[in-house]
């Protein structure tokens, strides 16, 4: 069933011919059944079904290797609008937001035009090689970034980040091809659950390192430091991609089913026996299916699907696959939505509370992002399993609904502080305006949920097995597409309404709690759409035994 409606790999003992798959292995259970069968196997609750062991060890190395990426993107959060406005490219305080917005919309916009390209790429020649790449690429355009002095050199090595990182799509291929619909929700949430811990660490980076003179005179008050008071979080966050950098290249194993067929042709018939056998001890046949997977040998122990599924899908066939556009539609208005709470309430936190914020020095920011981060954690661990598992794909506009609560209640809370704090200079708005910074910003990571339910979304929604990155790719190029245009928008609205007083200024909430509506509104039959998509691929694929037949 997974491979035919998840689009992941299905697993089989590589190399063994059909008589003996057929006595060392079980029947899979058909895919021939009647469409309703078929479709609400993934639509439905799994209660009955039990779970697949997940492969810990390759999902370790996945974890160690993810962390890269949010901490590359969120470490400067804190000290992004300080940056532009002490290093003169904001002219006041009032104008910050457009600069702001305009480097962190650069990044998304080179990413939207080289994603999909980074995708294809790891279809056809593996997705270590493409991993290894982003994170060389990754680390080098931090230090550039954080010696800029520059706009324009801080602009370009925003856009080379941008360009090179392709990582998030490389490692969703990876987990949706180590999974399986019975534990994919769990791995997939790992995925989410190292965006929060990113979400910890990068902020707390930036927040607590940013400025060293000033924050740490007693090791950092040197010339150098003064010079280059952005390097130092940069810096950390670089040798936290270097990490990444040797789990990929030392411990991460091949998943792309064609690459593995390659290696296993240039093996000698001894070593396949070797293998074989090896993976035979490992895999308890009387509790697995074809769709399960162990978690010592999880690359060893695969079957390839045959050549002729192995090819590159073209982006006209998966955009007219059913169900795609609607899927494609809701990645992007979910990233929409979640990126323009992200860089509006580090704007809104950062911004004076005369002109509609909270006052929040850099490393208040911080502190609160990171404690939205460690209650994230816990939520994509401990909780979205348990519901998704539960309510499968219909938890999917309720999730993206609670970004309603919360761009209406940011004017209330910096009115309620000023109304109890009066005017205070930035960093002396009291407990009140952390703490309420702190559930504004938990509850971003309650709407969080929406990013594990869309990597499902996507990995449903490919047309076959050979198409998974391709598919996600085609996601996170729809996802940096609203990541180029949130930020700035988000950006200059939230500086417009402040300046220009618009609806009290208050235009910046009004405006995003509609949008927000029509999203919830967009995304509410998104199962159903779904369901059809994944009754029309089984019955194309048919069977299981028609997928992996010779």
């Amino acid at each position: 069933m997974a491979a035919a409606s998840s689009g992941a790999t299905t697993p089989l003992l590589a190399d063994m011919e059909d008589d003996e798959l057929e006595q060392d292995l079980p029947k899979p259970v058909p895919l021939s059944g009647s469409p309703d069968s078929i479709s609400s196997i993934s639509t439905t609750p799994l209660k009955s079904r039990r779970p697949t062991p997940l492969p810990k060890f390759q999902l370790l190395v996945l974890c160690i290797i993810m962390l890269a990426e949010p901490v590359s993107y969120t470490q400067l959060f804190p000290y992004v609008n300080d940056m532009c406005y002490k290093l003169g490219w904001a002219a006041s305080e009032k104008e910050v937001g457009h600069i702001s917005g305009l480097i962190d919309g650069l990044f998304a916009i080179a990413n939207l035009l080289t994603v999909m390209h980074w995708g294809r790429l790891s279809d056809r020649i593996g997705r270590r090689p493409v991993l290894i790449l982003g994170l060389v690429g990754l680390a080098s355009c931090n230090l550039v970034f954080g010696l800029s002095q520059n706009l324009w050199v801080c602009v370009a090595a925003r856009l080379a980040m941008g360009a090179l990182c392709g990582n998030g799509v490389v490692t969703q291929s990876i987990v949706s091809e180590l999974t399986d619909e019975t534990n994919e929700a769990q791995a997939f949430a790992f995925m989410s659950l190292m965006w929060a811990v990113g979400c910890i660490v990068g902020p707390t980076i930036g927040g607590t390192f940013s400025r060293p003179a000033e924050q740490l005179p007693h090791w950092f008050d040197t010339p150098f430091w003064q010079a280059n008071p952005y390097l130092l979080p940069c810096l950390i966050s670089a040798g936290i991609m270097i990490l990444s950098l040797a789990s990929a290249a030392l411990l991460l194993k091949e998943t792309l089913p064609a690459a593995i067929r390659a290696k296993r042709a240039n093996q000698t018939e001894q070593e396949r026996a070797e293998e074989r056998q090896e993976a035979n001890e490992h895999l308890h046949t009387s509790e697995r299916t074809y769709g399960a997977m162990d978690e010592q040998f999880p690359q060893e122990a695969v079957g390839i699907l045959p050549r002729k599924e192995d090819r590159v899908w073209t982006t006209w066939e998966l955009v007219n696959a059913p169900g795609m556009v609607k899927a494609m539609a809701c990645t992007f208005l979910m990233m929409f939505v979640n990126q323009a709470w992200d860089i509006v309430f580090i704007l809104y936190s950062y911004t004076n509370i005369s002109l509609g914020g909270l006052s929040l020095s850099n490393i208040q920011i911080g502190y609160c992002l990171s404690f939205a981060g460690s209650v994230g954690a816990c939520i994509q661990i401990f909780i979205f399993p348990r519901i998704q598992r539960r309510f499968g794909m219909r938890m999917y506009p309720v999730v993206l609904a609670v970004l309603l609560f919360m761009f209406p209640a940011a004017p209330v809370l910096s009115n309620v502080v000023r109304g109890i704090m009066g005017e205070q200079d930035r960093g002396d708005a009291g407990a009140l305006a952390v703490v309420g910074g702190c559930g504004l910003a938990f509850m971003g990571r309650v709407a969080a949920m929406v990013f594990p339910l869309t990597y499902i979304l996507c990995k449903r929604i490919t047309p076959a097995p050979s198409a998974l990155a391709s598919t996600a790719a085609l996601g996170a190029t729809v996802a940096a597409g609203a990541r180029a245009i949130a930020p700035w928008f988000v950006s200059s609205l939230f500086a417009w309404s402040v300046d220009l007083h618009l609806l009290g200024g208050y235009l910046i909430w009004v405006l995003m709690t509609l949008i927000v509506l029509w999203c919830v509104w967009y995304a509410r039959d998104l199962d159903t759409a779904l369901a059809d998509a994944e009754r029309v691929k089984a019955e194309r694929l048919g069977n299981v035994d028609a997928i992996c037949g010779p």
